[in-house]
Parts: C-alpha cells; structure tokens; sequence
C-alpha cells in the first residue's frame, strides 16, 4: 500500500524498437527512513525522507523503491537519473556535505509509522535493525547494500538535486532486466559521522 507521494523520481532515457527515442520519469513506489538512534522504529509514511546525522548525532538513512516494469517492452534504458528536492535543513549550524546512492539488495517494508524519530515498527515494516520487523533482519544493521555508491552528490541547502552516472544507468539496465532483484536505492551522507549533514528529502 502506497502511504505518501515524495518529489523523488528516476528519470529514464529509452530507446524503443530501435528506432525512435524516448524518456519517462518514475516515482518512488515505496519510500521509508532508518534512524540508528531508535533502530526498531518505522518512519515509511512521513511526507519526507530524512537522510543524513542530526546535530544529536543520530544517523538517517533513506529508502526508495521504483517500479522499471512499466517501461515499454523492448526499450533499451540509454540514461538514468535520480532527482530528490531538498526541503528541510538544519536551522542552525547546517553542514554541507556528499549524499551517496547505492543499490540495496533485499526487499524491505515501507511502513506506514510517523514521528521526528519514526514510531515502533509494527510486523514486516523497515527500521534500522531489520528490513521486515519481526520476521527478517538485514544482514548489517543498517540495510544491505552493495558498495561503491551507484553516484555521489553534494548537498548544500533547499533545492533540487541529481545523481547520475554509469553505474546507476547499468543498476537500472539490471532491474529492467531482472525485476526480482529489484530492492531499490538507499540515499545516506558520506559524513555520518558529523552531525547537523541531516536533510529532509521530498
């Protein structure tokens, strides 16, 4: 079930049949957060993804999950873009820094908890801990991922932002081609070790 809209979208370049061009944008079909500080709490039906480490230095990691099966058969994706909007920062004392993306590699829960830290994850709902509360954890608290990042960006105050690059076009030739192993982005600061990097994304 879908609980929010986010402005995040992967915008898609295609070629169709070989000969003629194309692109589609894709919204996030399930968004969440993870939080270290409260590592059994959801977050998946905030109007937002936090990402980033608070000024209390509590880290945030976010989710997204897109759907490549709704491209038109046949096409062949040529471009991949992912696009966040930042909407919130620290009031006081902000840090910029790089947020990288990298391709998660088990299914997970979006929720549908609320609250600045997220709320008790209720059955089968992402938290820090596990990819579905109660039933599965991730392999290395924080979510299973492959490293390096797909693309990095750095993000500074409110605005729109854009990772792009060949390993994020090839991670979504990947999906389109084997949609099972399809598990999404995960979005988390380079400098989660210093605190007021946090944004809110969406």
């Amino acid at each position: 079930m879908r609980i929010n809209r986010l402005a995040g979208w992967l915008c898609i370049g295609l070629v169709v049949g070989g000969a003629w061009a194309d692109s589609t944008s894709l919204e996030v079909t399930a968004d969440t957060f993870l939080i270290d500080g409260t590592p059994d709490n959801n977050a998946g039906a905030h109007s937002h993804v936090a990402a980033g480490t608070a000024g209390g230095g509590s880290s945030r990691r976010g989710l997204f999950l897109f759907d490549l099966t709704t491209l038109p058969p046949g096409a062949t994706i040529t471009s991949a873009v992912f696009q966040l909007a930042v909407v919130g920062d620290p009031l006081v004392g902000d840090v910029d820094s790089d947020f990288e993306i990298l391709a998660v590699t088990t299914p997970w829960g979006e929720g549908a908890q609320v609250g600045n830290s997220g709320s008790p994850a209720s059955p089968d709902e992402a938290t820090w801990n596990s990819r579905l509360h109660g039933t599965a954890a991730w392999t290395t608290a924080g979510g299973d991922f492959t490293t390096p990042a797909l693309a990095t960006q750095f993000v500074s105050g409110v605005a729109m932002y854009e990772w792009t690059g060949p390993a994020l076009l090839a991670q979504a030739q990947t999906w389109q081609a084997s949609p099972a192993a399809n598990a999404g982005l995960l979005l988390r600061g380079q400098s989660e070790g210093t605190g007021r990097t946090a944004r809110r994304f969406g």
